[in-house]
């Protein structure tokens, strides 16, 4: 997509813009604006780290990126996967150590959740 402002041609790509490359933009659907209000902001972050279609962030990491205790973090979680916006898968190596979770944001809403105003 192109933008004309002030006769200089700007070209707008999903998450950034060219002419300010270090600036990143978060996908939220409306429903997660919605269903989520509290909880919004950690979306917005795990959006910002998703990788094709999934976020490998171990907690500490995430929590220390986003400012705010580990204990925080979880409650967040626990609430945007009972709203249905992100799914969280565990994982363990071949020892059956634990490994850090992957986060799936849902972008499409869950059964019962009203679109629109």
């Amino acid at each position: 997509m192109t933008d004309q402002t002030n006769g200089e041609e700007m070209v707008v790509e999903l998450g950034r813009t060219t002419d300010r490359p270090d600036t990143k933009f978060a996908t939220v659907p409306e429903w997660v604006l919605r269903e989520c209000r509290s909880e919004v902001w950690l979306y917005a972050e795990l959006s910002l780290l998703q990788k094709g279609s999934v976020v490998d962030i171990s907690l500490a990491n995430l929590a220390a990126l986003a400012g705010v205790s580990i204990r925080t973090l979880q409650k967040n979680i626990a609430a945007l996967r009972e709203a249905g916006a992100i799914s969280v898968k565990p994982r363990h190596d071949d020892n059956n150590n634990r490994l850090p979770n992957l986060y799936v944001l849902n972008l499409t809403p869950p059964a019962g959740v009203k679109l629109g105003g």
